[in-house]
């Protein structure tokens, strides 16, 4: 959960550090030489992706932030997959389907929020992958930084290596 939620504030983040740097690069170039780079279309479409995913990010922070509330005892989720209902049991439905909180084992037993409950939270599918551009955009931004880009060939070097 933990490791969800600092991927979901770090996305918030660097949405936030490349919609900036896009929108300086726009009014320092202007917009025809601006567009005029290859690098600069690709990067202006990510964002825009980026900053239209965000609406959905922050559900996903209210979701992992929200507090265990008692009503929970009774209410379900159900987990999402790739796969449309049409094409799974009605066993496989139940399956997904969990409890938002369960009792542990305490002594007396405590009401929990259930850990399952996060994965119903939301994040992924198609914005997902274009986080994985993002990445495109770092190797790019290292360029500036030659050290940092020796120290991370170094590293790719000893990785492949192993």
């Amino acid at each position: 959960v933990h490791f969800k939620l600092t991927v979901e504030c770090f996305n918030v983040l660097f949405t936030f550090v490349f919609a900036v740097e896009a929108a300086v690069k726009l009014l320092g170039l202007g917009p025809t030489e601006y567009f005029r780079a290859t690098l600069n279309i690709f990067d202006f479409v990510i964002v825009c992706a980026s900053v239209a995913e965000l609406s959905g990010t922050f559900e996903t922070l209210a979701c992992y932030a929200s507090p265990l509330q008692q009503s929970w005892k009774d209410e379900t989720v159900r987990l999402s997959t790739m796969v449309p209902d049409s094409l799974m049991s009605e066993a496989t439905i139940a399956a997904l389907t969990i409890p938002k909180a369960i009792y542990n084992d305490a002594d007396p037993p405590t009401l929990v929020t259930n850990p399952m409950r996060y994965y119903a939270c939301g994040s992924g599918g198609f914005m997902s992958v274009m986080r994985a551009f993002r990445l495109v955009r770092l190797i790019k931004f290292l360029r500036g930084f030659p050290e940092i880009h020796k120290q991370v060939k170094i590293l790719c070097d000893v990785i492949k290596s192993v």
